[in-house]
């Protein structure tokens, strides 16, 4: 079947319509064709038959320039970019990585796929480090930025992935800070007078993340076997976390006030009806007593420490268990770790003398 003059090249991706081209001194170039006045492309073929050959007349007419459908096109990856990523990570996740691809492109002021080249990559973080980031932030950056090449390449915009011939410094492993036990008393009898005794005392006795916490709802708690199951993580895979005495006696009380909603710390409407989960606002306002009250969860700390909100009662439940001689899997199966190499930051808590030693 011959394929008509104003076909080549077009094709359908979802609703909107696109036409692979070679502009002479440009390469390959994909084009978003959007009907003027239009949120979004049209679904009939006759119309992108019509706009393919709009683009073709203008391009024939001054070839230097790209036509205007190019430079839209490059969002339109980036907003696709998002919706995919979005199945692979949680929407949050999804619009932070986002955001550092938007920053890269305007910040490096590229137009168009094949401009992403090593250098403007190198420069990029370059001038991340020198602004005073991080090298883990600087990492993050750069991990971001592939993965969007990655989706690229897989839509034959680029040929390869810039980004695995940028490397960068090792990034030092950071140090986890955790509460003493004198702490860990002073933190729940802070909690308890500011109204979160429920919310630390989980946070303290699961490990769950903020995220996590956020999410549980009593059809996760499992009073019965003793423990909490946490349907979606980090990780991406389900998990299973015991219920202490002291947790299950929390969550008991916990019950009294939240069990006829869905969440187990469910917000408040103004109607004094559940609204669901709480919102992340609430959380960070809600540990503020403690990052006041206590220099731990601030920034005086050692170098490259990690943990100061909610996560740092995080590593405070993985450090006790190491401590108290806990297998490092166990601990890494309760933490949702996707592999223990990184539960491995806590080995160093181990007690201190192994007795297989002696069989050396």
């Amino acid at each position: 079947m011959t394929t008509r003059a104003d076909e080549r090249g077009l094709f359908k991706r979802g609703r909107r319509w696109y036409l692979r081209l070679y502009l002479k001194g440009k390469g390959k170039r994909v084009l978003a064709l959007k009907p003027a006045g239009e949120s979004h492309a049209t679904t009939s073929k006759d119309v992108a038959r019509a706009l393919a050959r709009d683009v073709r007349r203008q391009i024939e007419e001054k070839p230097e320039a790209v036509p205007a459908a190019a430079r839209a096109d490059l969002e339109a990856l980036v907003e696709q970019f998002q919706a995919v990523n979005s199945m692979e990570a949680s929407r949050r996740q999804a619009r932070e990585s986002t955001a550092k691809v938007r920053a890269f492109l305007k910040g490096m002021a590229i137009e168009q796929p094949g401009q992403i080249k090593v250098s403007a990559v190198q420069h990029w973080l370059g001038t991340l480090y020198k602004a005073g980031r991080a090298a883990k932030t600087v990492c993050n950056h750069r991990a971001s930025i592939s993965h969007f090449c990655e989706y690229l390449v897989d839509r034959e915009l680029i040929v390869t992935n810039p980004c695995r011939r940028v490397k960068l410094p090792p990034t030092p492993k950071a140090i986890p800070r955790f509460l003493s036990p004198a702490e860990y008393d002073q933190a729940l009898l802070i909690a308890r007078d500011n109204g979160i005794f429920a919310e630390v005392a989980s946070a303290l006795q699961t490990g769950l993340r903020r995220g996590e916490l956020r999410r549980m709802k009593w059809a996760d708690v499992d009073f019965e076997r003793a423990v909490l199951r946490v349907p979606t993580s980090k990780s991406k895979r389900p998990r299973t976390v015991p219920m202490s005495n002291q947790l299950r006696e929390v969550l008991l009380a916990q019950r009294e006030k939240t069990g006829e909603y869905k969440h187990v710390f469910a917000g408040q409407a103004r109607s004094g009806h559940s609204s669901g989960m709480r919102r992340l606002s609430w959380w960070s306002a809600a540990i503020k007593p403690l990052q006041a009250a206590m220099p731990i969860f601030t920034d005086q700390m050692a170098d490259r420490a990690t943990g100061r909100g909610w996560h740092l009662l995080r590593h405070t439940f993985a450090s006790r268990l190491v401590q108290a001689g806990v297998p490092l899997a166990k601990v890494s199966a309760w933490l949702g770790h996707s592999s223990i190499q990184t539960t491995m930051i806590y080995a160093h808590l181990a007690p201190g003398h192994d007795s297989d030693i002696e069989h050396a």
